[in-house]
């Protein structure tokens, strides 16, 4: 028997049914089965409100998703976080579109230093945005 997804379990260990929270939050269930199964990563408006229906904080949320999908979509929603495209991303991190691309959608693996190195763009971007 194939083990659930870690937000699947969340789902269950909350004493809710998918179909219930996808009613609760006007959701058609296809949406919220493709968050469960990582084929879409949700905004931050959708993990705020999954977090109040499930009773629990965004970061529990987001923590489990992250946990859950791994590397891939933890590069996935810092790269949408600092940019529009892939092409821009590549840009700054000085790789092509398609790399990004392949590590985003499970055709090659992400490198740590890719992670690291969006950590370093948003800590600039937010330094340039926040600066006193």
């Amino acid at each position: 028997m194939k083990k659930p997804s870690a937000l699947k379990e969340l789902i269950l260990r909350e004493g809710r049914t998918q179909w219930g929270i996808c009613k609760a939050l006007h959701w058609d269930e296809a949406k919220l089965s493709r968050f469960i199964t990582g084929r879409r990563i949700p905004s931050d408006a959708d993990i705020t409100a999954l977090a109040k229906e499930l009773d629990l904080s965004p970061g529990e949320v987001q923590a489990t998703l992250t946990n859950s999908q791994g590397k891939r979509s933890l590069f996935k929603m810092r790269r949408r976080k600092l940019f529009k495209t892939q092409a821009l991303a590549a840009k700054a991190m000085g790789v092509s579109q398609p790399t990004v691309s392949a590590w985003e959608n499970g055709k090659g693996l992400v490198p740590e230093m890719a992670l690291k190195m969006l950590d370093c763009l948003e800590d600039k971007w937010n330094y340039a945005r926040f600066k006193p």
